[in-house]
């Protein structure tokens, strides 16, 4: 079972929308993902990774090639709903909610 990932997890659908470098690299403004309610943010940004490998080095950051030491990439953040930031506290499970919805910004987004 790979860190961040715990048994008891259900799964839910979120959505991911990308802003900035992240959606213009992607070529993709979206990416739907079925990942665990209780996942830490390394084990969604996996999920992430694996589902949308044009976010690596444009959004995430990944290690060891295989998605098991993926983060979010210095100079981007994660927020949920509008209304939180989602913070690396490692192993901190991110309680997420059918239907949430995580944006993926970059320090260039903006007017």
């Amino acid at each position: 079972m790979t860190a961040g990932r715990t048994g008891a997890d259900q799964w839910v659908d979120i959505t991911v929308e990308l802003f900035g470098t992240a959606r213009m690299n992607a070529g993709v403004s979206l990416v739907p993902l079925r990942v665990g309610s209780g996942w830490n943010l390394a084990a969604l940004a996996g999920a992430l990774a694996k589902e949308c490998p044009a976010l690596l080095g444009n959004g995430l950051f990944c290690d060891d090639g295989n998605y098991g030491q993926t983060a979010i990439q210095q100079g981007y953040a994660i927020n949920r709903n509008g209304l939180e930031f989602l913070t690396d506290d490692g192993d901190t499970p991110l309680d997420l909610k059918p239907g949430d919805s995580l944006l993926l910004l970059s320090n260039q987004a903006g007017g």
